[in-house]
């Protein structure tokens, strides 16, 4: 396990705290 940020175009299922940071961009933190 671990916390990861990712660029997404979409929001993640399993994402916690989403970001929007550009039109259709989501910055996710997600924990895989």
């Amino acid at each position: 396990g671990g916390v990861h940020i990712g660029v997404h175009f979409v929001p993640a299922m399993r994402c916690h705290n989403y970001i929007e940071m550009l039109p259709g961009k989501i910055i996710s933190v997600i924990e895989i």
